[in-house]
C-alpha cells in the first residue's frame, strides 16, 4: 500500500483530531504554571546527539515546570500508532505526521500564548520552520541549546536505540545516513550561526555529553564575553571533535554487537548495515588519527565493509 493510501485509511477525522488535541493539552500542562517571565528553550542537534538528555536537565533548571513539546512524544496519541509502526514501520512517521504536527502546533502556540514555560526539541535543519517558531515565542526569553557530539556516538545511539525498539516493541525504525548527516554536516551549523549572527535570539548555548545524561557539559555561550571560541560554530566542531575519545571507547563496549550486524544479512533492512559500517569505519579511523598522532596505538585488525556510506 501506498503512503498516499495510508494517509487516505488512516486519516483522522477534524472532530477526532480535536478531542486528541485537547487530551494532549490536558496532559502536557497538568501541574504546570503560567510565569511571568516566561522562558522558551529550543534543543537542537542531530538524531542520536542526546536532546532527552538536554530537556531533563532543562526540565530540571526550571523546577519541573515547564511544558515539553516533541512531535516524536506526541504521535503514540495517534489511535492507531501501534497498528501502523507493526504492520507499516517504514511509512508509520509519514502516516501519524499527518495529524501529530497539527498538535505539535496547536500545543505550541497554546503554552506561548498562556506564558508558560517551553521545551521545544528538534533537529534545527529549516530555518524558516525556526523563524517562524522564533517568531511566535515573541514575549518569552528565547535560548537555543545546540548538541556537540561526534557523529560516531550519534550513529551509535542511533543504533542501540532501534536495538531497544526491536527488543520492547518487536520493531524498529533506523534514520537514514544520508539524512543524518544533512543535518550534522551542512543545515544545524550553518542554521546557528545565522541565528548567531543575526540574533534571532537573547542566547545561544553549546553542550556537550556529560557524565550522565541530564548533565551536559556547558562549553559555550553566546553571553559569555570572555569565551574561548569565536562564535557557536567554533564551539560544536571543538565539542564534536573532543567527543570521540569517550565514543570510541562506547563503540568497544559494542563491537560484538556491530560486528554481527555486519556479518548478517538483512536483506529487509539495508540502511541498518549502512549504519553498522559507518560506525564500525568512523571507528577505525579514529584509531588511525590516534596512532599517526602519538605512535602509540596499534590499530585493531577486524573484519570490516570498508565502503563509506555517508
Amino acid at each position: 500500500m501506498s503512503t498516499d493510501e495510508l494517509k487516505a485509511k488512516y486519516k483522522l477525522s477534524q472532530e477526532e483530531n480535536e478531542a486528541i488535541g485537547n487530551k494532549i493539552l490536558e496532559v502536557m500542562i497538568a501541574g504546570k504554571t503560567p510565569v511571568e517571565m516566561p522562558r522558551c528553550v529550543f534543543d537542537f542537534g542531530p538524531p542520536g546527539s542526546g536532546k532527552t538528555g538536554l530537556a531533563g536537565f532543562g526540565i530540571k533548571v526550571m523546577h519541573d515546570n515547564v511544558i515539553m513539546i516533541n512531535n516524536d512524544e506526541l504521535r503514540h496519541f495517534h489511535p492507531k500508532a501501534e497498528e501502523l509502526r507493526k504492520l507499516y514501520p517504514d511509512e508509520y512517521i509519514k502516516v501519524v505526521n499527518e495529524d501529530s504536527k497539527i498538535w505539535t502546533d496547536n500545543l505550541f502556540e497554546y503554552a506561548i500564548k498562556n506564558r508558560y514555560n517551553v521545551i521545544y526539541e528538534g533537529t534545527g535543519r529549516n530555518m524558516r520552520v525556526l523563524n517562524e517558531l522564533f517568531d511566535k515565542a515573541n514575549g518569552h526569553q528565547k535560548i537555543v541549546r545546540a548538541m556537540a557530539v561526534s557523529d560516531l556516538n550519534c550513529l551509535l545511539s542511533m543504533l542501540l536505540r532501534y536495538r531497544g525498539q526491536k527488543q520492547r516493541l518487536g520493531t524498529g525504525r533506523m534514520v537514514a545516513a544520508d539524512t543524518f548527516y544533512k543535518s550534522y554536516d551542512n543545515e544545524m551549523i550553518e542554521n546557528m550561526m545565522t541565528i548567531e549572527k543575526e540574533k534571532l535570539v537573547d542566547c545561544i548555548e553549546v553542550y556537550m555529553r556529560g557524565e550522565h545524561p541530564s548533565t551536559p557539559e556547558l562549553i559555550y555561550s553566546s553571553l559569555d564575553e570572555k569565551s574561548k571560541f569565536d562564535g557557536v560554530a567554533a564551539a560544536i566542531e571543538f565539542g564534536r571533535e573532543n567527543d570521540y575519545e569517550q565514543a570510541a571507547r562506547n563503540y568497544e563496549k559494542e563491537e560484538t554487537y556491530i560486528q554481527q550486524l555486519l556479518r548478517a544479512d538483512f536483506g529487509q533492512e539495508p540502511e541498518l548495515i549502512n549504519i553498522a559500517s559507518k560506525i564500525d569505519t568512523l571507528y577505525i579511523n579514529y584509531i588511525d588519527r590516534v596512532k599517526n598522532s602519538d605512535g602509540k596505538n596499534e590499530k585493531k585488525k577486524r573484519f570490516s565493509r570498508e565502503e563509506d556510506v555517508r
